[in-house]
């Protein structure tokens, strides 16, 4: 009996293989077509710097400059002159309507939002838009105080101010803040536990309801976090997705103790790092290290040993992990502890949105390589997830974009260069059209539908508005 279902097993792994290989065969004869739209022309007279994208990847804006000053260009369109514009400074709203930057004059510095101009400040820092992009806040000084401006309002003076954040509802602000030797959240104007110092590395986190908040900082030599006005020990690294539990790491000695709602785990490690909930809140894993191996945890189960590891995600419908992991001096993927092939560096690895495909992208010397998966990797019997295989096809570049898949799953979008031009890539299939520049937001494309997608793309001067269909 054992070895009939054992030859069923295997039969119907082989049928499946076979139809999603063909599935995967039938997607690589697509097709692109693509509809260009001119746009505008780059000044390429004046200079033209600091190109920045919106993120829906529909609007451009860049810096230019001509003897008498500096200007910014937004969609084609000159603003107005300034002596001086603060590269990295130049920003759009999430929603991508609207423009932010910093400029000089007489020696000060002003932040222009929508083209209206603040008042002149000594100093201006950081500016952020909140999610909704209605609001906007940034950090200014005068007189040797620094404060943050909120919606065109000064908050109180600090010695120092850290970057502002708003919380996913748009509808709290909080920030570091120093005074004298102190340091200082600051949520909603109002003043929390004062630490001795505080890192970068652990900002102030809200939750992803935006109804509960947590911050860290070290009082005298010890770490201490406040989440929601009661203190405890250790660091907090973050909320879970529905904002019920939170996660803090704590140290004792040479053992690092993972700290679920104050249940605490086995001081079994030497040191947790990234830590990651799946949406369900069913699975937890996080990377630990003890005796100078590192291995990946997912709700208590260990994987095996390495000697470096690079977070974990999860795919969206919480059947799957995976995660960089480091062998002597290279790396590779494991997904669903399954190993793949190495690599120099680590890359970002997505996952389809039903599940069942994975990319990522790599580098080995001076290529860039995107990995496809051609097939499903893994399948469920007995209500578990039971890995298959690691069948995937790769393909080199000198430069590459994040992938990302349809809603279908599908299609995987990316853009990249096989020689001096840059080519849109579905699957396998490049472009016909090549193009000098693809500007892509954080570099990823974006579909707009399961089989249509845009972007925008530079050919000589001018700047154009790609329209894209796959066509089976």
């Amino acid at each position: 009996m054992k070895k009939i279902n054992a030859v069923i097993l295997i039969s119907v792994i082989i049928v499946l293989y076979a139809s999603l290989l063909s599935a995967q065969t039938d997607a690589t004869k697509s097709q692109i077509l693509i509809k260009e739209t001119f746009l505008f022309k780059i000044k390429m007279d004046c200079f033209p710097t600091n190109f920045v994208v919106s993120p829906d990847n529909k609007r451009l804006a860049y810096l230019a400059r001509r003897d008498d000053g500096w200007f910014v260009v937004v969609d084609g369109s000159e603003g107005k002159g300034y002596e001086l514009i603060v590269q990295g400074r130049l920003m759009f709203s999430p929603n991508s309507k609207r423009i932010a930057y910093v400029a000089t004059r007489n020696d000060k510095m002003i932040v222009i939002i929508d083209d209206v101009e603040s008042k002149e400040y000594d100093w201006i820092g950081n500016i952020v838009f909140s999610p909704d992009s209605e609001r906007v806040v940034y950090t200014a000084g005068e007189s040797g105080r620094l404060f943050v401006v909120l919606d065109g309002i000064a908050g109180n003076n600090y010695d120092d101010i850290g970057i502002p954040v708003f919380s996913p509802d748009s509808k709290h602000l909080a920030y570091w803040a120093q005074r004298g030797e102190k340091w200082i959240p600051i949520t909603d104007n109002a003043e929390g536990t004062a630490f001795d110092s505080i890192s970068d590395f652990y900002p102030i986190i809200f939750s992803d309801d935006s109804k509960r908040i947590g911050y860290s900082g070290k009082q005298v030599d010890k770490w201490l976090t406040v989440i929601d006005g009661k203190e405890c020990d250790g660091i907090l690294n973050r909320f879970s997705s529905d904002s019920r539990h939170y996660f803090c790491i704590k140290g004792s000695g040479d053992k690092a103790i993972l700290v679920k709602d104050d249940v605490e785990s086995e001081a079994k490690y030497n040191k947790i790092t990234g830590i990651s909930v799946s949406s369900d809140g069913e699975r937890l894993s996080y990377t630990a290290m003890a005796n100078n191996k590192w291995v990946v945890v997912v709700n208590g189960v260990e994987s095996r040993e390495y000697d470096g590891v690079s977070g974990s995600i999860f795919s969206s419908d919480n059947r799957h992990i995976a995660y960089w992991a480091k062998r002597n001096y290279n790396w590779l993927t494991v997904i669903d502890g399954i190993e793949g092939k190495e690599y120099e560096n680590t890359g970002e690895i997505a996952f389809s949105p039903d599940g069942r495909k994975y990319a990522y992208w790599t580098s080995y010397g001076d290529k860039r390589i995107i990995v496809l998966s051609s097939h499903t990797y893994s399948a469920e019997r007995g209500g578990k997830i039971v890995p298959i295989a690691r069948n995937e096809i790769e393909k080199e570049y000198f430069r590459i974009s994040v992938p990302t898949f349809s809603s279908d799953s599908k299609y995987v979008l990316y853009c990249a260069t096989p020689g001096d031009k840059w080519t849109l890539n579905v699957n396998e299939i490049e472009s016909i059209e090549k193009y000098d520049k693809i500007y892509v937001y954080n570099s990823r494309l974006f579909f707009d539908s399961p089989s249509t997608f845009h972007a925008l793309a530079l050919r000589g001067d001018e700047v154009l508005y790609l329209e894209a269909k796959i066509v089976d």
